[in-house]
């Protein structure tokens, strides 16, 4: 059940970013709400179920985009990966940490884009702009937390360690000869 409410959400951010984002003008930015979602993912979720959820979000992303197939998804699965060996030394579920590695994971995913489409096309006349680039990182780095905070407050009432999931639990005593 859990799996199926990202894919929504995925969705719909991915249709809300690319059609209602993309008309606002240059100078306020384009939030990226899905990459957003992939870095919650790759934080919050256990290791198979989370791989899983990314490489389909890649997938929706690499249909919306038209770059490259497979761009997205190895891109995605990589971070996920990356977020995942690196969560064994540093703490990601603490607040702080969130918009430092929204910006972060950003800028490398970007980068590696820009290099990957620099070395595979020569006829695409790409620029980067730091400018650009910076308010995309300012923008991840300040919706970070908000999104973070709704992502789980939406995974609570789904996740698999509840028993029932619409009736109220019974508190039953330890000792199963008291009533």
């Amino acid at each position: 059940m859990l799996t199926l409410v990202f894919i929504i959400l995925g969705s719909f951010l991915l249709v809300l970013q690319t059609s209602l984002f993309t008309s606002l003008p240059g100078w306020i930015g384009n939030p990226d709400l899905l990459f957003l979602l992939v870095i919650f993912l790759a934080a919050r979720m256990a290791n198979f179920r989370g791989f899983f959820l990314v490489l389909i979000l890649g997938l929706l992303m690499d249909i919306f985009s038209g770059i490259t197939p497979g761009l997205f998804p190895v891109l995605y699965g990589a971070l996920f990966l990356v977020i995942k060996f690196l969560s064994r030394q540093i703490i990601f579920d603490e607040p702080a940490h969130q918009p430092a590695l929204a910006a972060i994971s950003y800028l490398v995913c970007h980068s590696a884009i820009y290099l990957y489409l620099l070395a595979a096309s020569r006829d695409i006349d790409l620029s980067w702009s730091w400018h650009d680039i910076l308010l995309a990182m300012l923008i991840q780095a300040v919706l970070a937390l908000p999104l973070f905070q709704f992502f789980n407050y939406l995974q609570k009432p789904f996740s698999a360690d509840r028993d029932r999931l619409w009736l109220p639990h019974r508190h039953k005593p330890g000792n199963r000869f008291v009533r």
